[in-house]
């Protein structure tokens, strides 16, 4: 369950859409669209999940706000496509081989860097 921060006074709304489906999930909430597309990612990542077998099907949506001080959800309908499952999984894909190269490369220069140091 989220808890929202203190001080914090509006959430923004979000909701998966199931194109096969054409219906929405319930809404969840989020500070920032960062933190619910990280969230997305997590529900991506969970195999066996729906979104995991059939992530062309599932897009993100910005629906709303939530005013966490008065309990009042806004009255201005919003249905701003964040980003496709599929879109977000690949991403994810890309960053985490960049991620991991980089990785690698930094273990090289530093195997290096101790050889050296060794025969010195």
């Amino acid at each position: 369950m989220f808890l929202p921060l203190p001080f914090m006074a509006t959430q923004l709304l979000f909701s998966i859409y199931d194109t096969k489906a054409s219906t929405f999930s319930p809404p969840f909430s989020f500070p920032t669209v960062a933190e619910a597309t990280r969230y997305l990612l997590t529900l991506i990542g969970a195999e066996g999940s729906p979104l995991h077998k059939h992530a062309s099907d599932f897009t993100l949506y910005e629906i709303g706000t939530f005013d966490d001080q008065l309990g009042a959800v806004s009255d201005k309908v919003v249905k701003n496509p964040i980003t496709s499952c599929l879109d977000a999984l690949i991403a994810y894909n890309v960053q985490m081989k960049q991620f991991s190269s980089a990785l690698h490369s930094s273990t090289e220069s530093i195997k290096v860097e101790s050889s050296n140091e060794s025969i010195n």
